[in-house]
């Protein structure tokens, strides 16, 4: 996410105040990084391997240089708090630049083709003194040199010349004056968010309960609420009712989609009035939209508090409904009642599950979809599983659990739409490993059908996996995480065969550590939240892998015309082909961190890993 301008148009006078204010402020100061051209090797960065020091310079004698997908280098600096600043590096061939701001990562690429290019990563400090500037791997090798960090004064970072212009308004609703006759309050069918509130709920807010505790509130810059209109609609204006809304301000950006993955920024450097305990309307952008999300930038008590009360969207219907028209001093959350399903009790509830139910014609260690609770009403993880019995779990604490039926707890648990599990591992001082690894889990091991055992396949005949999922936070130092593994035989040198690993943005196959072959990049710009379909097919030794974000995968593979999503390795359609016995599937969060890589961030709330799985199954013929 790019930093988003504080500058905010509330009133002419108090856009006139903060002009005068921002015209005052001392002139653009430099933020201290030591050792920012590398002259002295890597004196004051803590770097990973692979990292080197290179004589191939932008000035001076020499560089940093990363050559693998574990390499990094990073600094922790001191800067001001809520000020605005440019981070600048220069990078030769390929890598990533960024900074994390209280575990939220601000960051920029670079393929320069053999010279190096300067790049530069707007962000601002919120509430934080201290950050942690960086460098890294980002698909091939690469150089940096020339790190700094300057402070922004007088305008915006200089890369939002690219965002379209938004001026927002910000009134009280009495005085708001219609953009059109037709704009009317639309039904929200839900809202959502990553899970990392504090207990209150985004559900609160269209719950109709204007009440200060049934509010939505999440910590920390970049937190957002997703709204869910249930069709596309235009959408023209929000009105938000802010938690302690009249004594202080709070800061956001609004943006809208139509499937969850590709955003539009509709308003930019939004902040509320600061004077009001009431709803407070915003003009946006107008767009043609299913879902609306609110992302927090913190509020002007210096916290990085995020907090809603109660929400609600308006504009124009663009598709037809069976509704009568309604009032709209309604609140948005008793009209949602009107989309309730109402379902005759003669039918069996086994009839509700999906839809896209896989049916395998395979023996006896297949899974189906067996379960009964209709998709959005899952109240425990086992509810969402084809067959729980098949599975074990490891917790983040070292602790294991067989018996997962009902089974839910803080690393492990339904998410708010009921239509997901959520996978959670907490970095913190007293977690618990499992042996031959420094790293936490929230992780499903596969077991036989009956759950009696352990189950164990060789790679001769077929076998596969199939995960809907979404990888939602990584840890603030470390930000690596792996979701769906296929493990192998230790003994003879292959423990995790084939893993889906994310490292940053970067979303690739690992072959034990390259130990068995060469990664194999999915994609390089993963943006976290987004839901993904992943199958991994192993066929007498020959792996395939098959990965799609467009939600139509697991439909096209049954169908038998899945090939448009298979991750080729050059010109074969199988990424590994090796033979190997002792494997079974993993499902879930394997974090790839632990609280010495973490550092003085550990036991920080915001520093876990976390994936939600929404459906998943196995296959063995």
């Amino acid at each position: 996410m790019s930093y988003k301008t504080k500058v905010r148009y509330v009133t002419v006078a108090v856009a006139a105040a903060l002009s005068l204010s921002v015209m005052s402020a001392a002139n653009a100061a430099s933020v201290n990084i030591s050792n920012s051209s590398f002259e002295n090797g890597f004196s004051h960065w803590s770097d990973t391997d692979p990292s080197a020091v290179s004589g191939d310079a932008h000035s001076g004698k020499k560089s940093a240089k990363i050559t693998g997908s574990h390499g990094k280098f990073e600094q922790t600096v001191t800067v001001q708090r809520n000020h605005s600043y440019e981070l600048t590096a220069y990078v030769r061939d390929s890598g990533e630049v960024g900074v994390v701001v209280n575990g939220h990562r601000y960051s920029d690429t670079s393929s320069s083709h053999h010279e190096y290019k300067k790049v530069t990563v707007p962000f601002n400090s919120g509430s934080a003194n201290k950050v942690t500037v960086y460098g890294a791997y980002h698909s091939d090798e690469g150089r940096f040199d020339d790190f700094s960090i300057t402070e922004v004064s007088g305008s915006a970072p200089s890369h939002q010349a690219t965002q379209p212009k938004v001026t927002q308004t910000v009134s009280h609703p009495e005085h708001h004056n219609s953009q059109s006759q037709k704009q009317q309050l639309l039904l929200i069918k839900s809202a959502m968010d990553d899970g990392s509130n504090d207990g209150h709920s985004p559900k609160n807010t269209i719950d109709g309960n204007t009440s200060s505790n049934s509010r939505w509130s999440s910590e920390g810059v970049g937190k957002s609420i997703t709204y869910d209109l249930g069709q596309q609609e235009k959408v023209q204006k929000v009105a938000i009712k802010w938690f302690k809304g009249d004594s202080r301000s709070s800061y956001f950006h609004i943006d809208t989609s139509n499937n969850k993955r590709d955003w539009t920024p509709v308003l930019e450097g939004g902040m509320s009035s600061g004077d009001s305990s009431g709803y407070e309307n915003v003009d946006v952008t107008d767009t043609n939209a299913r879902y609306v999300r609110i992302t927090g930038e913190g509020n002007s008590d210096s916290s990085e508090w995020n907090s809603i009360i109660e929400t609600k969207i308006y504009g124009v219907q663009t598709h037809a409904t069976s509704q009568q028209p309604v009032d709209n001093s309604i609140p948005a959350s008793l009209l949602t009642k009107a989309h309730t399903i109402h379902v005759d009790n003669s039918i069996p509830a086994s009839l509700l599950t999906k839809a896209n139910t896989i049916q395998h014609a395979s023996n006896s260690q297949s899974s189906h979809h067996a379960t009964s609770v209709a998709p959005g009403n899952a109240e425990y993880p086992s509810d969402v599983m084809s067959n729980y019995k098949q599975w074990k779990i490891t917790f983040p604490n070292g602790k294991e659990d067989k018996q997962l039926y009902h089974v839910t707890n803080e690393f492990f648990h339904v998410n708010d739409q009921g239509n997901g599990i959520v996978f959670k591992a907490p970095i913190r001082s007293n977690n618990g490993t499992t042996p031959h690894t420094h790293n936490i889990r929230s992780e499903l091991r596969e077991r036989t059908v009956d759950g009696s055992s352990d189950i164990f396949w060789t790679t001769k005949g077929t076998h596969a996996v199939y995960s809907k999922q979404a990888i939602t936070h990584l840890p603030i130092v470390k930000n690596e995480l792996v979701a769906t593994q296929i493990h192998g035989d230790k003994s003879s040198g292959i423990d995790d065969a084939m893993v889906m690993r994310l490292e940053g943005q970067h979303l690739f196959l690992s072959f034990n550590g390259g130990k068995l072959h060469h990664d194999v990049t999915i994609e390089n710009n993963y943006k976290l939240g987004t839901e993904q379909e992943v199958i991994f097919k192993v066929v007498n030794g020959k792996h395939y892998v098959y990965y799609s974000e467009d939600g139509n995968l697991q439909q096209a593979y049954e169908n038998g015309n899945a090939d448009q999503y298979l991750v080729k390795d050059g010109a074969n359609d199988y990424v590994m082909d090796r033979s190997y016995k002792d494997a079974y599937f993993k499902i879930g969060n394997y974090t790839q961190s632990n609280a010495k890589a973490e550092g003085d961030y550990t036991d920080n709330p915001q520093d876990y890993g976390e994936v939600v799985v929404y459906d998943f199954w196995v296959s063995h013929d």
